[in-house]
C-alpha cells in the first residue's frame, strides 16, 4: 500500500513536470521564433552587485513586514483572553520579529565585514 501511494505521487510529480515543460514550450518557442528577447529583471554583472541587490530588497521587505508582525504579536496579546498559550505566542512573534529586524538592520555591516575578510583588507 505504501509503495502504491509513493508511485502515485511520483507519477503525479512527473506529469506535473511534463505539463510545465509543455506550457513553457508553447510560450518560449514562439517568443524565440519571433526574435523577442526577455530582459532579466536584475541587471548585475558581479556577485557583490548581486549580494547588494538582494540585501537591499531584503532590507526593504523587512522594513515593511516587521511593523506588521509586531502588530500581529500585539493582536495575540490583546485577544489572549487569559490564555497563556496565546500570550506566549504573541511574545515569541514580537521577540523573533525584533531579532530579525536587528539582523536586517545590521546586514550591510555584516556583509561589509565578510567582504573585508574575503578581500584581506580587514
Amino acid at each position: 500500500m505504501y509503495s502504491e501511494n509513493k508511485s502515485i505521487k511520483m507519477e503525479r510529480m512527473i506529469l506535473g513536470l511534463f505539463k510545465t515543460m509543455v506550457i513553457l514550450g508553447f510560450v518560449l518557442i514562439p517568443l524565440m521564433a519571433l526574435g523577442i528577447e526577455i530582459e532579466p529583471p536584475i541587471n548585475v554583472k558581479t556577485i557583490p552587485e548581486l549580494v547588494n541587490v538582494i540585501t537591499t530588497w531584503a532590507f526593504l521587505l523587512g522594513m515593511i513586514l516587521a511593523p506588521l508582525m509586531i502588530l500581529v504579536g500585539a493582536l495575540y496579546f490583546m485577544t489572549a483572553g487569559g490564555s497563556p498559550e496565546r500570550v506566549k505566542t504573541g511574545q515569541k512573534i514580537i521577540f523573533w520579529t525584533i531579532v530579525g529586524l536587528g539582523i536586517i538592520l545590521f546586514s550591510k555591516v555584516i556583509i561589509s565585514i565578510i567582504e573585508g575578510i574575503l578581500k584581506g583588507t580587514l
